[in-house]
């Protein structure tokens, strides 16, 4: 076995501190970090989703979520509604400036993605691809 600077635990953690670094960086004039990026993101391409069922997909406590909730409703990006069929949850969705708003902080991260693994080029979708099969195997979720 190497050096523990050499095994994948370690460089995957390295990877991404320096990948959500250079994201942070991309959305920074947008006033936007990278867990509010995320967020939107998410928002967008689940219809209606739920604050828990949000609180989940970022495994993160519930009471996170609702302060983001707080910050991107009040900046006019999300809207928050109580479901019908359950008036203790709240559904989430974008309104038009969030996807105006999620539109511009896609183009800079995925522009920064690109910059990041600029050295290893078109091997990126493959390194997409390996990671999302390790993560749906992962009991870790």
């Amino acid at each position: 076995m190497g050096h523990p600077q050499e095994s994948l635990t370690y460089l995957l953690q390295k990877a991404a501190k320096h990948s959500l670094a250079a994201l942070e960086a991309a959305l920074a004039d947008l006033d936007l970090s990278a867990r509010q990026f995320l967020f939107l993101a998410l928002v967008e391409t689940h219809d209606e989703l739920s604050q828990q069922d949000l609180a989940a997909k970022l495994s993160v406590d519930p009471t996170v979520v609702v302060k983001l909730v707080d910050q991107l409703e009040e900046r006019g990006l999300v809207t928050r509604t109580r479901a019908a069929d359950d008036r203790r949850q709240h559904r989430l969705a974008l309104t038009k400036t969030g996807r105006a708003l999620l539109g511009d902080a896609t183009t800079r991260q995925q522009r920064a993605e690109r910059e990041f693994t600029r050295a290893i080029g078109a091997r990126r979708a493959e390194l997409r691809t390996l990671l999302a099969e390790a993560l749906a195997q992962s009991p870790a979720r």
